[in-house]
């Protein structure tokens, strides 16, 4: 059995990393490999980047998997299956992209009273390790982990992460989250937005923020791209959000079924933050509220010389323009370019969907890229002479 793992593709080439995991109870473990795909030669190669022994496949460890902000890391954590009483040793991997190589490789203990809730890279290959507690009693902390060290940061019994980002300005290093306080009155699990000083160890400064715990049913907010500039930071993030449930049978064989949940991505917003923590403003963003989580997202967006250029599930991609504080207004001017498929028939021009994930910008061609969702077939479209 085969499961995709995660992909990147190395900064300045013609080359996508993907990594895969293989396993089967015959052999009892794991195998992690890398596959290389050379675009220019229409070639790849494979190669086993470790393996790990597991009791059995409905014991096997997951693989969590992060790339830097700069694509410059890979980062991989084997977490291992654990029960409540005993303690356990993860391995972390840091993958140079660049090397197409394994940067360093660690093993960090997970005492029996915590577990591994999300990972995020930072821009200078350190893996960030958020972890929780199975007990009121034991602070909610990250691990910091490089080539040389690791070393534990307490965040206290009051803060509790929701999916963290870590970002660079300049040589500092940080993490971005939505959060909550765990004692006393809360008003939603989203309530604040966080900077904090990796490095130091330190809060820099934590926003109350009302837009997210103002939308029904939310389970999770993305940070899903995060821009530096104009002395300030850009955070795009996406709320996913509960959207009924499904009858999903037990077996293909059986008769049963079980109701299980449904999420889609949206709305999507733009948060402006200040280097010393504050937010300035919110603003919410042109997307699809109909993206379904297991397909789409919400948005995309690509920086063009400053500008973010944007498309929702639609045809249309818009421009947030920087001199208008990122806002858009329902303007001509706003519309940049309203996309027409002649190979469709004008009245099926409605009924395909960007894929927006996919949508960038190549600036050696000046034309955007996305892909395109239609009578079930993924197809991408280039947009140039806009």
């Amino acid at each position: 059995m085969y499961n995709y793992v995660g992909a990147v593709e190395q900064p300045g080439s013609k080359k996508l990393v993907v990594f895969t995991e293989s396993y089967s109870n015959k052999a009892d473990k794991q195998i992690l490999y890398m596959h290389v795909f050379d675009k220019e030669k229409g070639a790849f190669t494979t190669t086993i980047i470790g393996s790990y022994l597991m009791e059995s496949v409905n014991k096997k460890g997951v693989f969590d998997f992060k790339v830097s902000d700069n694509n410059l890391f890979a980062c991989m954590v084997n977490v291992k299956n654990s029960t409540r009483k005993e303690a356990v040793s993860n391995t972390v991997l840091m993958f140079d992209v660049n090397a197409l190589a394994l940067a360093w490789s660690k093993e960090i203990p997970l005492d029996e009273k915590s577990y591994e809730r999300s990972l995020t890279v930072t821009n200078s290959g350190k893996a960030v390790l958020i972890r929780g507690s199975k007990s009121a009693t034991v602070s909610t902390f990250f691990t910091l982990v490089s080539a040389n060290a690791s070393e534990d940061k307490i965040l206290g019994d009051e803060l509790q992460l929701q999916n963290p980002t870590a970002l660079s300005v300049g040589n500092q290093e940080f993490i971005i989250s939505s959060n909550y306080q765990a004692k006393g009155l809360r008003r939603g699990d989203f309530g604040k937005f966080m900077l904090y000083d990796i490095n130091a160890g330190k809060l820099i400064n934590n926003n109350n923020i009302e837009i997210f715990n103002a939308i029904k049913e939310i389970n999770k907010v993305d940070i899903r791209n995060t821009f530096v500039q104009n002395n300030e930071i850009h955070i795009f993030a996406e709320a996913k959000v509960k959207d009924g449930t499904k009858a999903v049978k037990t077996n293909a064989l059986s008769t049963f079924s079980f109701d299980e949940p449904v999420y889609k991505y949206g709305p999507g917003f733009l948060i402006i933050m200040e280097f010393d923590g504050k937010i300035k403003s919110t603003i919410q963003l042109r997307s699809d509220y109909d993206a379904m989580a297991e397909m789409y997202r919400s948005f995309g967006v690509t920086n063009v010389k400053g500008d973010y250029f944007l498309i929702g599930g639609g045809s249309t991609i818009y421009k947030l323009n920087s001199d208008n504080d990122f806002k858009i207004k329902d303007s001509k001017a706003d519309l940049t370019v309203q996309i027409y498929d002649p190979t469709l028939p004008s009245q099926e021009w409605g009924n395909w969907r960007a894929v927006s994930q996919l949508f960038t910008y190549l600036p050696d061609s000046k034309k955007f890229i996305f892909g395109r969702f239609y009578d079930n077939q993924l197809s991408f479209i280039t947009v140039s002479n806009f």
